[in-house]
């Protein structure tokens, strides 16, 4: 499925999802037409990809409540990027962990 500047496609096996996603913009650097907004989300992944030269990016951890799964992560010191959940693809709530206090690992709640 195209979303904005990104092709992403999901993958799902037994309890397990990945999802893999694809910058797909135009010769002159514009994103391609679709639907969604992920051209920020892309100019990440593209820096990313440009600093490491892909791979994996981060892990998503799926929880049923997504405010009490910041909140434990409060309270052993995790440092988060986002103070509660917001919107994210396929209908959910996500939040990502600062990966400077995780030992790098790029750590993203998601509540369905």
């Amino acid at each position: 499925m195209q979303a904005g500047a990104l092709l992403v496609t999901f993958l799902r096996r037994g309890g397990a999802d990945v999802e893999l996603l694809e910058d797909i913009l135009t010769s002159d650097g514009r994103p391609g037409e679709g639907p969604g907004s992920t051209t920020g989300d892309s100019r990440a992944i593209s820096r990313f990809v440009a600093r490491t030269g892909g791979g994996l990016h981060h892990v998503a951890v799926r929880v049923d409540d997504i405010e009490a799964g910041l909140d434990g992560l409060r309270k052993v010191g995790v440092g988060l990027l986002d103070d509660h959940g917001c919107p994210g693809s396929r209908r959910s709530r996500i939040a990502f962990a600062d990966r400077r206090t995780t030992g790098g690992l790029v750590l993203h709640l998601v509540q369905r």
